[in-house]
């Protein structure tokens, strides 16, 4: 194949994928930051759940976008893999920090902690989906 006529398809991932990961990043996340934060007070707990659970849901549809993003930009297999999970979980970390100063979580290390150490995983098994999808 000559390389006019070569082309390149980007690789993506499907709405089930993408919705399904959101909503449980959403109760699974926001659920633990309520209850983490809840003996601080119920209010306390619940506004930390929301934010954290929205933050993890629309982050996830983020992550998802920026992990394809990259991935797309890349050649070599092991920058596929391990460039866009890098990127995108120290993103996610510095926002989550903000957020969570911002409305006053009173336990912000133990609150993101396991939704970072999730999306690690989260991210690289994204990364891994797209892989057979790419053509050159």
């Amino acid at each position: 194949m000559s390389d006019s006529t070569r082309s390149i398809t980007s690789a993506k991932t499907s709405r089930l994928y993408d919705w399904g990961a959101a909503l449980l990043a959403f109760v699974l996340w926001g659920g633990w930051a309520f209850y983490i934060n809840q003996p601080a007070g119920f209010k306390t707990g619940l506004i930390s759940g929301l934010a954290q659970g929205t933050v993890s849901m629309v982050m996830t549809f983020v992550m998802i976008r920026a992990v394809t993003g990259i991935f797309n930009r890349l050649t070599l297999r092991i920058l596929q893999m391990v460039l866009p999970t890098l990127i995108t979980v120290g993103s996610a970390a510095g926002l989550l920090i903000l957020v969570h100063s911002l409305v006053g979580t009173p336990n912000i290390f133990w609150t993101i902690l396991p939704g970072l150490s999730g999306a690690v995983p989260f991210c690289f098994f994204t990364s891994y989906k797209l892989l057979p999808q790419k053509t050159i």
